[in-house]
């Protein structure tokens, strides 16, 4: 088996190679992501020294950009396991490339190399659950009770004061949600015949990856005043 990153080709048995894959949920529990983590150790060999200067230049040439395509083939070309680019956001990564070894023979026939690339793919099951990230709301329901007032004479205590036996009923409906590949809808008002002043609804310039784009967040208010009880839930996506 043997090993392509671009288009640079391992030969065959060169590779030692380890493949890992670790799942990111969102706040909600749901799967966001999947990193893919490919793990190369080898080491490129050479007759001379000029041969060996030679091969790491060209390694490190081939693994000093992103974005490119690593696959894993059977001996008969066919493909085995692949990272697409494509399916990564932000493309394929690498994350290091290290030559650790500097004993021996090292650097005068062969030279050791350590190599990490991964990549992001982003869980595209569709449900509705996993395409926002995240979602806060919150109702706080104040008022209904006396008017109470205290008048402040020159000389003794305050005075109390019920200036009004019932007063009107507040409400302030608020939140926060962030969609993975746009702004989710805003929420509709609890009340809405009871809305006072201007709703406040926010968006937020999304996160950006290379050329890919995530994190939409948004934010929202309103306002309520009404004469009766106003009673409600929150509610959620």
């Amino acid at each position: 088996m043997y090993i392509s990153y671009g288009t640079y080709t391992f030969s065959a048995g060169q590779v030692e190679l380890a493949i890992s894959k670790r799942v990111k949920r969102n706040a909600r529990g749901f799967r966001e992501s999947v990193t893919h983590t490919w793990s190369l150790k080898g080491m490129v060999e050479g007759t001379t020294q000029a041969g060996i200067t030679s091969a790491i230049a060209a390694l490190e040439t081939a693994f000093g950009a992103d974005g490119r395509d690593i696959t894993l083939f059977q001996d008969d070309a066919a493909v085995s396991q692949r990272l697409l680019s494509r399916d990564c956001m932000g493309g394929t990564q690498v994350q290091s490339l290290s030559w650790p070894n500097g004993r021996g023979a090292e650097g005068v026939t062969f030279r050791t190399f350590e190599i990490v690339v991964e990549g992001e793919v982003i869980v595209t099951d569709n449900s509705e659950g996993s395409k926002i990230w995240d979602w806060q709301q919150k109702l706080s329901i104040s008022g209904g009770g006396p008017r109470v007032v205290f008048a402040q004479p020159i000389r003794g205590k305050p005075v109390k004061y019920i200036t009004a036996e019932r007063t009107t009923f507040k409400a302030t409906q608020s939140g926060s949600a962030t969609g993975r590949f746009e702004y989710p809808p805003f929420p509709p008002a609890l009340f809405p015949r009871d809305i006072v002043g201007d709703p406040v609804r926010e968006r937020t310039f999304p996160t950006e990856q290379g050329t890919d784009k995530s994190s939409f967040a948004i934010a929202w208010s309103y306002q309520f005043e009404s004469a009766d009880p106003l009673a409600g839930k929150p509610g959620g996506p």
